[in-house]
């Protein structure tokens, strides 16, 4: 499981760092906020433990279901990409000057572009599939 920070998770959940910081404690027995700012687990199994599914019924079943997780953040990541992206994203003078010519890019990227955006981009895996879904909403609502 990769680390992510707290204000990226606020902001994939449509909630705040404090909800976020909130239940974050309710779950110190397994992931923990580092001085650097990101949650990380105390064990690399966790995430095994919690996405697989139970084998018996007990009183206690802490699984997650991990499809129907990943498309809510699919759908969320792509939510982001469309509040979020623009042309010229970067505020540059021209687009037409290459990425390697144009002087303190990165800090034109760091400024310009939202954690939250820079976490949403495993979207782009799930693409097609999601871009599915969405078409057929919108078909849906056109429909009606």
């Amino acid at each position: 499981m990769h680390p992510i920070s707290v204000s990226v998770v606020a902001g994939l959940a449509k909630t705040t760092v404090e909800v976020v910081a909130l239940v974050l404690g309710s779950l110190h027995a397994v992931m923990y906020k580092a001085d650097d700012g990101m949650i990380y687990t105390y064990h690399a199994s966790f995430a095994d433990y919690i996405l697989q599914a139970p084998t018996t019924a007990t009183r206690f079943n802490p699984h997650c279901n991990a499809g129907m997780h990943h498309e809510f953040l699919a759908l969320r990541c792509i939510e982001i990409m469309e509040e979020e992206l623009c042309f010229n994203i970067c505020g540059l003078e021209s687009s037409f000057v290459k990425d390697v010519d144009v002087p303190d890019l990165s800090m034109h990227l760091e400024n310009r572009i939202s954690k939250t955006l820079k976490g949403s981009q495993f979207a782009e895996e799930k693409k097609g599939r999601i871009a599915d879904v969405r078409h057929v909403e919108n078909m849906d609502k056109q429909c009606e």
